[in-house]
């Protein structure tokens, strides 16, 4: 995993090489166009299904020279959501048995295939039926790498990381407490079962729901239809796909943080900040949460030209280094200038380097953008950095796996 590391790390020199003109008419498509004839529930049809559509929504839409665009309540970057997600119902009074295909785009949940004695409970190492919502998140690549090339690889898990996030995250606001995160078995017969090809790939996998233990499940033989996940696609190498099919995200432990709906769906990605100092209770509580990340996590926080703490670094709330670092910053960020006015810059870092701890970092980004947004104040996920010298300039060792400046929201 070093060398995945290192094939995706950011250096000045490979991205003025990389940078260039963009056709946007050349992107590829962000969901699946499952046939008209499959059965469809709205996503406001049924209460029971409210899980679901809370775990993955458009929370906004707009037009942009004349073209629909919209934010789902996980960010990505770019917007290129790298990601689907489907789920196989079983047991709930009012609806078909069956894997679905949640479309937040279209607002519905596409009933694939019914299902009755046989389901994928196999896959994640379960004897009996899963009564409720089994989830599979799954990547597909080509989404992102068309725009980031081999720096989307982490994108993908990064964005996985912040679904997971979603998922427990709506458990929890809707008061369903038996969440499960399980871990992914037979990913290659899986990936058959599912109908996918080589443009995509099952990552993670969790419940909501209860393991009937008086009822024993068949693994599913025959694979659903396949339907391209972009309407074109380049592929992506051997190595790669290897990497994707191979690689899973293990079951961790994730602290939810909202406590109101309307925060999921007014969570948003700051991009203006207004240069406002923080309160100080806010600042502290900030700090202290950056202290107790998961136990893989480090967290290393610039405090920029505050009055009300000194300006430098700090780790497990100790100053470190004293100064203003934010002109720095702003090129160990790949030149993003409108962090210069935020707050806080902190980078989430680790001794090991693995797609696991890639996506707690989404998922830990996603608590504190939570907690933020209830704050009100802004936070902004950065998966942008020069590597080599962000950890030059910190002084560690650590594989650097994401940023975010925080702040006083603008408008």
């Amino acid at each position: 995993m070093q060398e995945f590391y290192k094939a995706t790390s950011l250096t000045p020199l490979g991205v003025a090489k990389n940078t260039g003109f963009l056709d946007y008419d050349s992107q590829p498509s962000l969901k699946k166009n499952y046939p008209s004839f499959l059965f469809r529930y709205k996503y406001e049809d049924l209460e029971v299904l409210a899980p679901l559509m809370w775990s993955r929504f458009v929370r906004f839409e707009t037009q942009i020279q004349g073209k629909p665009y919209k934010r789902l309540n996980t960010p990505s970057a770019g917007n290129l959501h790298p990601l689907d997600l489907y789920v196989q119902i079983r047991g709930l009074k009012g609806v078909l048995s069956g894997i679905y295909y949640i479309d937040p785009w279209e607002k519905e949940f596409v009933l694939i295939e019914e299902i009755s004695h046989e389901g994928l409970e196999s896959f994640v190492n379960l004897e009996y039926k899963f009564v409720g919502f089994l989830f599979f998140i799954s990547l597909v690549p080509f989404r992102s790498v068309w725009k980031y090339r081999q720096r989307a690889l982490r994108y993908c898990y990064l964005d996985a990381g912040h679904q997971i996030a979603a998922i427990k995250e709506s458990a929890k606001l809707l008061s369903k407490e038996n969440v499960h995160h399980f871990q992914l078995q037979e990913q290659d017969n899986l990936h058959k079962i599912l109908g996918f090809r080589d443009e995509e790939f099952v990552c993670a996998s969790l419940g909501i729901g209860d393991i009937d233990k008086t009822k024993t499940v068949k693994e599913k033989k025959e694979p659903l239809i396949y339907v391209a996940p972009t309407d074109y696609s380049s592929g992506i190498s051997e190595g790669l796909s290897r990497l994707f099919s191979t690689q899973s995200i293990e079951p961790f432990v994730y602290k939810c943080s909202a406590t109101k709906t309307d925060t999921l769906f007014h969570r948003a990605s700051a991009r203006v900040f207004l240069p406002q100092s923080l309160a100080k209770a806010d600042l502290l509580e900030l700090m202290q949460r950056f202290c107790i990340s998961p136990l893989e996590i480090q967290c290393y926080t610039f405090v920029l030209a505050e009055e009300k703490i000194k300006a430098g670094l700090y780790k497990d709330g100790k100053l470190i280094k004293e100064g203003d670092f934010s002109k720095q910053l702003v090129s160990l960020l790949v030149d993003q200038r409108f962090i210069q006015r935020s707050a806080l810059i902190t980078f989430f870092c680790a001794k090991e380097f693995s797609v696991t701890l890639l996506a707690q970092a989404g998922a830990y980004m996603h608590h504190i953008s939570l907690f933020t947004e209830e704050k009100g104040l802004g936070l902004s996920p950065l998966g942008a950095f020069y590597d080599a010298k962000v950890q030059e300039f910190i002084g560690t060792d650590s594989f650097i796996l994401y940023a975010a400046a925080l702040g006083k929201r603008g408008e």
